[in-house]
């Protein structure tokens, strides 16, 4: 199995004809287009590479491109970007590439958060039924 960055037809035809995988993946694209390997086979020529339109950082502000701590929340935007379309896949059905990144980072995180105060109080309720529970 090969994966990442794969996108255009041609390239996948060609790595599984020479043997080079049995399997492709196509992560990325299917948080966007589930039906990506169908679209395919259908004869797309290739999929949209949405991370490469991303504009995380503004050009005035490229020098910080060669932070490690700016490279690494460029990074976690672009998981979070991926991840909320995820969320809208399986919760209205249909992504949006409009989305801008930041919105999803900060929509993502407070979900995230109201989730784990869920998780907290949850267990906190167990916790307290478990300790009040008297034996026999």
């Amino acid at each position: 199995m090969v994966t990442g960055g794969f996108r255009s037809r041609h390239s996948i035809e060609q790595d599984l004809s020479s043997g080079a995988a049995d399997i492709v993946g196509l992560g990325r694209p299917m948080c966007l287009i589930a039906d990506a390997p169908d679209r395919l086979l259908a004869g797309l020529q290739s999929l949209p590479r949405y991370e490469d339109r991303l504009g995380r950082l503004p050009s005035w502000l490229g020098g910080l491109k060669r932070l490690k701590i700016a490279k690494a929340m460029d990074g976690f935007a672009a998981i979070y970007w991926f991840y909320e379309q995820l969320w809208l896949l399986g919760h209205g059905g249909m992504a949006d590439e409009r989305l801008p990144i930041l919105k999803t980072f900060m929509t993502a995180d407070k979900r995230n958060k109201a989730i784990m105060r869920t998780r907290t109080a949850m267990t906190n309720n167990f916790v307290t039924l478990a300790e009040n529970e008297v034996e026999p």
